[in-house]
């Protein structure tokens, strides 16, 4: 052979060993993207890394700030994650593609309790495997930058299996370009790109906790991240001089 037909032989089984790596892995390719995208456009800061566990099943619990919330919980850690969404937000057709390929669990509303409990078996099961789930134990997007109250699924899903839960807080989301601060506009932070943004990860907690007692350590999370943040925010006589 000669070396330009070498070098076609040699781009020809790369091309179809990646292919086959992507029917195998699709989930693998997309998370490599979302941790590129992330770190491109934020600056991402981890706080409480070691709480993580290594190798045990774990339901993570989040507050939900934007529609990225996934990818900062994803670029945050090594741990493969399921996520547990809203079916109406799971078949919206721009959403649906990326959900699956990252194999996410959609659970209906309380009018489709069947479904909703195969939902709630399957992440239940994921967990007892040894992996994580993660939800966001708010009902909703905040439209005003405070936490809502926290629904009981959490719960249900860590009901039949001995794992712990934990609290996770994003920081510094709000106000960033998926949040709903002055709308969706992606112009009014091009100038603040890579966004800061600091995922802090608590104490795990045991399964028996309240919601209400989760909620409190999310936000205990979120003030200790915000009192970092101040910390290295010059003032106003500082940044004169």
């Amino acid at each position: 052979m000669t070396y330009p037909q070498l070098f076609l032989a040699c781009s020809l089984m790369t091309l179809g060993g990646s292919i086959l790596i992507l029917q195998l892995l699709p989930d693998a390719l997309m998370r490599s993207l979302i941790w590129i995208l992330t770190h491109s456009f934020y600056r991402l800061r981890v706080e409480g890394r070691n709480n993580i566990p290594g190798k045990e099943g774990a339901l993570f619990v989040s507050n939900h700030l934007s529609m990225a919330d996934a990818f900062f919980v994803i670029a945050s850690t090594d741990r493969h994650i399921r996520f547990l969404i809203c079916e109406r937000v799971y078949e919206k057709w721009w959403i649906k593609p990326f959900a699956r390929l990252l194999r996410s669990i959609p659970i209906s509303s309380d009018l489709h309790p069947q479904e909703m409990i195969n939902s709630l078996q399957e992440a239940s099961h994921w967990i007892k495997e040894g992996n994580v789930v993660c939800i966001s134990a708010e009902d909703q997007i905040k439209q005003i930058g405070q936490t809502l109250p926290f629904h009981r699924i959490m719960q249900k899903i860590v009901k039949s299996v001995d794992v712990p839960i934990l609290p996770v807080h994003l920081n510094n989301v709000w106000g960033s370009i998926f949040s709903s601060e002055r709308g969706w506009s992606f112009l009014r932070v091009l100038h603040r790109i890579p966004y800061p943004v600091t995922v802090s990860y608590g104490r795990s907690m045991s399964r028996q906790t309240p919601p209400p007692n989760v909620q409190q350590a999310v936000q205990e999370l979120g003030a200790e991240a915000r009192g970092q943040h101040k910390s290295g925010v010059k003032s106003l006589h500082r940044k004169a001089n």
